[in-house]
């Protein structure tokens, strides 16, 4: 459950507040008052911005995924891999 001293990201969306943190491949997920609420897994994670009521996720790879919160749990959900390598800022257009 380590940030490994970096964090790369924050976004705030649905009352869940997301902290990435590529050096630890880690994707911290907090409530509204602080509670720690997960610990997700994902390589080099590090672009995150609110989509909706949901999180966008960008990893080192090209990957983008949809961070949501169903039944309880929040998940990561591959939307699709990119022909190029994402850094650790991203931004909601529209």
């Amino acid at each position: 459950m380590t940030l490994k001293g970096y964090a790369g990201s924050v976004a705030m969306a649905g009352g869940r507040l997301a902290i990435t943190a590529p050096r630890g491949n880690r994707l911290h997920i907090f409530g509204p008052d602080g509670t720690f609420l997960s610990a997700l897994h994902r390589d080099d994670v590090c672009g995150v911005a609110r989509s909706g009521q949901d999180l966008i996720v960008t990893d080192g790879f090209g990957g983008i995924l949809d961070c949501t919160k169903a039944a309880g749990h929040d998940s990561l959900t591959s939307l699709r891999k990119a022909p190029r390598n994402w850094d650790n800022h991203i931004v909601a257009i529209g």
